[in-house]
């Protein structure tokens, strides 16, 4: 299983810092946010899924990651805006195949299993949370930066 931080429909609200980069490429404090979900899931190799028109830079900054491939598989996505907190993390840790973590419209992370290997960007992730919304979805309550 491998981890997947992405970048939702929200990046505009980021604007201007993420011109040239995904959300998750933003600092907070000394650690960018992709650092800081990279850190409290150590278990897992990590990959990336953002704007199509990031992909070749990214692929360039990072040749041993997977950036907008995912292999077949069951696979961790989490939203690569959030800031996270211990709750937070157990919660996305004892999420089960095909659930969904939800504050309000936004999805946080889910989990979901991929019967084949395919190219995705950020414009092409709602349609996994939509998958995701129509089995198990978790509401929680938290405050989003920029949403």
């Amino acid at each position: 299983m491998n981890l997947y931080i992405f970048e939702d429909k929200n990046w505009k609200n980021f604007l201007p810092l993420v011109y040239t980069r995904p959300v998750f490429d933003l600092r907070t404090g000394i650690l960018k946010l992709k650092q800081k979900i990279e850190h409290n899931f150590p278990e897992f190799d990590s990959g990336y899924i953002m704007r199509p028109e990031l992909e070749a830079l990214y692929q360039d900054r990072f040749p041993h990651k997977s950036i907008n491939s995912i292999e077949k598989g069951t696979h961790l996505f989490v939203n690569g805006s959030i800031i996270l907190n211990s709750d937070l993390i157990e919660k996305i840790k004892g999420l089960s195949k095909n659930d969904g973590l939800f504050s309000k419209d936004t999805c946080l992370a889910f989990k979901k299993k991929l019967n084949k290997s395919q190219k995705l960007d950020s414009t092409h992730v709602t349609n996994l949370i939509e998958d995701v919304k129509l089995t198990q979805q978790i509401q929680i309550d938290i405050l989003m930066p920029g949403i």
